[in-house]
């Protein structure tokens, strides 16, 4: 998350332009005279990482929840299943 902020926020500063369905790079990568397309590249590859690291962080979540109600159902209910 923090490796999208530094892009999307310090090397990319998109300035939308509306109603045009595009944007306008005011970055320091863009400011140095660096391709914003592979600004778009990065900042899509970061957002892929951020949601595959959200969605390991849910499945080890529940993982651990499933775990623990399979160990011990027996006190939840004081009868045995």
């Amino acid at each position: 998350i923090v490796v999208l902020d530094l892009i999307v926020c310090l090397l990319f500063v998109p300035l939308p332009l509306f109603p045009l369905m595009g944007t306008l790079c005011y970055g320091v990568f863009c400011q140095l005279g660096g391709n914003p397309h592979f600004l778009v590249i990065a900042v899509a590859a970061a957002m892929g990482y951020v949601g595959t690291a959200i969605t390991l962080c849910f499945h080890f979540r529940y993982e651990t929840i499933l775990s623990i109600a399979r160990r011990e159902p027996e006190k939840e209910h004081g009868r045995k299943i």
